[in-house]
């Protein structure tokens, strides 16, 4: 009997232990699911995306604890009122959702149609005059309106293209994210690729061509220095100053944001110098940390960040 009972007692706890993961891993799988029929749609009725907009976005917001308290832990380092924090965090869930909706409409778009989506290109001179310099650009961003569409907008040309990504988990979204940069002939360099693609990249700027990636967050892989903006402090990427030192090429900060009318404006920045001098990554940084502040002040909601953005939110 005892052996019996000691036995059942070990079958309960596996059972337990079996079960646990399982629902914890719940959650995710729902979660998975419904980004996987989202970004289906987005490619193939994204009218019908656009109508359930509202649905989608409080629905996310709802049924997420891990979104709520994540935009509310950057709404407070964004010095934001307490009382506008769900305002906020549904407002950033709805630029995110516009985000992927763009995504799957743009896909077999032709370059004059992702164009009629912008409304303006300020700086648009700017960038001229130093691409006209031939030296090629590292053209740092953040994760706001549609990059894509910005990367057709280019006032330049450009003969090649180079974006810096990390691969997403959700196959769906890769696929039409893929998809739209094959057609808009924008040449793919996970970060992943290590020091081969380092060599590339820096290979290219030497050809005169651009890379692209996102700045305002560290991704796996990158090695970061925490920046003091607004309200916190953010762990952004030194890589592509890095890169930009390597091959003697400007940095230039480029933004997207959304009009009212869900068109796109372009923010082209004045260009970043990288210095050989010992601070010089550090003060390259401090710089491009300037024009994001004045992004993230301007149009903190369309910040397309679902994580805790700021490196002591913790605390």
């Amino acid at each position: 009997m005892q052996h019996a009972g000691r036995a059942s007692a070990r079958h309960e706890s596996h059972r337990r232990a079996t079960v646990r993961p399982a629902l914890i891993r719940l959650p995710q799988l729902c979660a998975a699911f419904w980004l996987s029929v989202f970004f289906r749609l987005s490619a193939i009725a994204p009218g019908c995306v656009r109508a359930l907009r509202p649905v989608f976005v409080r629905l996310a917001f709802t049924f997420s604890p891990k979104i709520r308290r994540n935009t509310a832990l950057n709404a407070m380092r964004l010095q934001m009122d307490p009382n506008r924090r769900r305002t906020f965090g549904l407002a950033v869930v709805g630029s995110f959702y516009d985000f992927v909706y763009d995504i799957g409409r743009s896909r077999g778009s032709t370059r004059e149609q992702l164009l009629s989506r912008v409304a303006a290109i300020d700086g648009a001179d700017t960038y001229l005059a130093i691409r006209a310099q031939h030296r090629g650009a590292v053209l740092l961003t953040a994760h706001m309106g549609s990059f894509e569409v910005g990367l057709a907008a280019l006032p330049l040309q450009e003969k090649r293209v180079h974006v810096v990504f990390k691969r997403d988990r959700i196959a769906g979204f890769e696929k039409l994210r893929g998809s739209l940069r094959e057609q808009l002939n924008i040449i793919e360099a996970p970060i992943d690729n290590g020091l081969a693609g380092w060599m590339r990249l820096r290979d290219a700027l030497l050809n005169d061509e651009v890379v692209a990636v996102q700045g305002d967050r560290v991704m796996p892989g990158q090695k970061g220095i925490p920046i003091p903006i607004l309200g916190g402090v953010i762990l952004l990427p030194s890589g592509p100053f890095k890169l930009a030192l390597s091959a003697g090429a400007p940095v230039i900060p480029i933004f997207s944001v959304r009009e009212c009318d869900s068109r796109l404006r372009i923010h082209i920045c004045e260009p970043i110098e990288v210095s050989m001098e010992h601070d010089g990554i550090l003060n390259a940084m401090m710089s491009f940390a300037k024009t994001l502040t004045i992004q993230l002040s301007n149009h903190p909601e369309q910040w397309l960040m679902l994580d805790s953005a700021f490196s002591e939110a913790e605390q």
